[in-house]
């Protein structure tokens, strides 16, 4: 109980010193263990926050929606597939969607613990990252434009773009939030300390993204 209050501390604290990389591993650690309903929550409390965005963007496009309102029934009939994007999608968009893949997955391999949370952690850092990079294409076009040179132009990038980072503080202080009023220190500590960090070090060896069965991960 004690460790996962601890850690929503943590996770603020991290957020007060745009340390995103600690926030990411702190959260890893609070869900691990946690029931699967409860990480998919969170993963889909975060998606959510950006689907009024994506909706006034794309009104045409309904499918995250209906995804949303019934995963299970998504995943019987269309599996983990999801519709083609727009050619025209921006890194906010792109961000969006693979938001929904990763929450297919931790949807379809709710018993296997790292599957789980590494798919629920993914889904909420790239719901924050869609948020963000919203902000910061809204705000610097001219960045945007360079970005997409593919070149590095100092101070112009979303990482370093103050809107941003601001929307990355209230969205870490949001996921806080809901942390702390579902009380998801309340959940028995079924799991090892080293079992979690093991975890932890595997997801971030496959630089934190999505960890699929096959290619050496095994599905329980």
């Amino acid at each position: 109980m004690k460790r996962r209050q601890e850690l929503v501390e943590s996770l603020l604290q991290h957020k007060a010193e745009h340390d995103w990389q600690g926030c990411r591993e702190v959260l890893f650690r609070v869900l691990y263990g946690l029931p699967a309903s409860a990480q998919l929550s969170l993963a889909r409390f975060v998606i959510v926050r950006y689907l009024p965005i994506f909706e006034h963007k794309w009104s045409a496009i309904k499918w995250p929606a209906k995804l949303l309102s019934n995963l299970d029934e998504w995943l019987t009939r269309h599996g983990r597939s999801l519709p083609e994007e727009p050619a025209d999608f921006d890194p906010a968009d792109s961000a969006f969607v693979f938001a929904f893949d990763a929450l297919l997955l931790a949807s379809k391999y709710q018993t296997d613990e790292l599957i789980l949370t590494s798919s629920c952690a993914a889904a909420v850092l790239s719901a924050i990252n869609a948020r963000r990079c919203g902000v910061w294409i809204a705000d610097d076009t001219e960045g945007v434009v360079m970005w997409g040179s593919q070149g590095y132009f100092p101070g112009r990038g979303v990482t370093e773009s103050r809107p941003a980072i601001a929307v990355a503080e209230r969205e870490w202080e949001e996921v806080a939030a809901w942390l702390t009023t579902q009380q998801v220190w309340i959940h028995a500590e079924t799991v090892a300390p080293d079992e979690i960090e093991s975890g932890l070090a595997r997801w971030k060896d496959r630089e934190m993204s999505l960890m699929v069965p096959g290619n050496g991960i095994k599905a329980r």
